[in-house]
């Protein structure tokens, strides 16, 4: 039982362990609520969960919110910016893609753009 205590009282993030999943989060909410608004709660939520993990070197500042030109996907790009000795950006992304209804239907988070997306342009 002591141990129990000792725990609770000089770890109390372990009650609060529990991790956002900004994927999982996008696909039970696209569709829902614009696709802005969905950015900008998901950006707020990641910005909360680095201030709960108490990352001082971490910071995520910004969204961009791309769709391909027929609309088949939408891309969540997150940036952030990691210090430690030096300071180096970060991206996360998120793409949705929509089936031939318009229904969402897939949310992949990708670490592939490692950069801030300009445009999406169909070749």
């Amino acid at each position: 039982m002591r141990a129990f205590f000792f725990f609770v009282l000089f770890y109390p993030s372990l009650l609060f362990s529990q991790e956002f999943e900004a994927a999982s989060y996008i696909q039970s909410k696209i569709g829902q609520v614009q696709d802005t608004i969905l950015a900008h709660w998901t950006l707020d939520s990641m910005q909360h969960q680095i201030s709960i993990e108490e990352e001082a070197g971490l910071s995520i500042s910004a969204y961009q919110l791309k769709k391909a030109p027929d609309e088949s996907f939408v891309v969540f790009h997150f940036i952030g910016e990691g210090c430690g000795a030096y300071c180096n950006p970060f991206y996360t992304s998120i793409v949705a893609f929509k089936n031939k209804e318009h229904a969402w239907h897939k949310v992949v988070e990708l670490d592939l753009f490692e950069m801030e997306i300009d445009s999406i342009v169909v070749m």
